[in-house]
């Protein structure tokens, strides 16, 4: 964690507290992890530790960017830019720049995510650190991937798992293996998307990212629905959905309903899956990508039931959301 190895001088307690903030980040655990940074932050503050202290709610603010939580992680990240700026350390603000680059492609905000990943990635390699670097290309590559940019995606996710292997981060190597899956599952190469996504599951589990496992699980539904097993991926993406629920990630829990109501459409279970959109209300401040998944999927159902109007507006407020966005056409 960059929090613990980049400040060696860390007050032992804090150390302590910070290890125990990420080790409950990791168990998805994410309300009790943003509280321990926070009493990091504010017991660093009084004691004049600006540097450990800025660290700390940067780390907070990455929690809320994972758990979904995109407005309040970037009213926490955007202001410690500059405080990390004037604090001097390149590598401490490539950390930050990154992390608001991924509250920006959470937020469905693609070309400020791109921008913020290409920042934080130019610091990271010319301050020579390959880890960090690693990691701001796997988030650099998804803002891609989610722009349709599927070349340069593919590029920095290679060349971030090939540096993940080198340095033996099997978490990083994890993340760069499930990025990678889902360009063969684009391709149509099914088997190597399978060997990718469960190589990342079996690490994951090893490092204990429970979220990690829950969201690779998601990926083998989807990978099981493409290839016609629709009951597996039924069962997957209910537990995959159960995890995402009981983790607060408001988020992945939206993308897993709109593609669980697909699949049961495909299975021609129309009142399954009105029953899961029914009970379904994103609100307006929900990524543009989820809130399109969702009228998609009731746009479909509108389909299959007849009524093409109102199935004919909801595509159409689909694809509004999904352009403004500047999204490509994929979910």
């Amino acid at each position: 964690d960059q929090a613990l190895a980049a400040t060696p001088d860390i007050p032992l307690a804090m150390r302590r507290d910070l290890l125990r903030a990420t080790m409950r980040r990791e168990a998805a655990a994410f309300d009790e992890a943003i509280e321990i940074f926070d009493s990091v932050a504010t017991r660093a503050s009084a004691q004049g530790e600006r540097a450990i202290a800025a660290n700390a709610r940067r780390e907070a603010g990455f929690v809320l960017a994972l758990a979904g939580r995109h407005k309040e992680a970037l009213a926490r990240l955007v202001p410690l830019l500059d405080e990390h700026d004037a604090l001097g350390d390149p590598r401490e603000l490539a950390s930050t720049l990154d992390g608001v680059g991924l509250a920006q492609q959470r937020a469905g905000a693609m070309k400020e995510a791109q921008a913020y990943g290409e920042r934080s990635l130019a610091l990271y390699v010319a301050a020579g650190d390959r880890l960090g670097e690693a990691a701001a290309r796997n988030q650099l590559g998804m803002a891609f991937a989610r722009t349709g940019r599927f070349d340069d995606a593919r590029h920095h996710w290679e060349t971030a798992l090939a540096a993940f292997e080198d340095i033996g981060d099997r978490r990083g190597t994890a993340i760069a293996r499930g990025n990678l899956a889902t360009i063969f599952a684009r391709e149509g190469n099914a088997q190597a998307a399978r060997e990718a996504n469960e190589s990342a599951l079996v690490d994951f589990r090893a490092v204990g990212a429970i979220a990690d496992v829950t969201r690779i699980q998601f990926n083998l539904a989807l990978q099981d629905r493409r290839g016609g097993d629709l009951v597996t991926a039924e069962t997957r993406m209910r537990e995959a959905l159960d995890g995402f629920t009981q983790m607060g990630n408001e988020d992945f829990r939206l993308q897993a309903i709109a593609s669980l109501a697909e699949l049961l459409l495909s299975r021609a279970d129309l009142n399954a899956a009105e029953v899961l959109l029914d009970a379904t209300q994103p609100a307006e401040a929900a990524p543009p990508q989820r809130r399109a998944a969702i009228l998609t999927a009731r746009a479909r159902l509108a389909a299959l039931r007849g009524q093409y109007e109102s199935s004919a507006t909801g595509f159409n407020e689909a694809k509004r959301l999904r352009e403004a966005a500047g999204l490509a056409d994929w979910v």
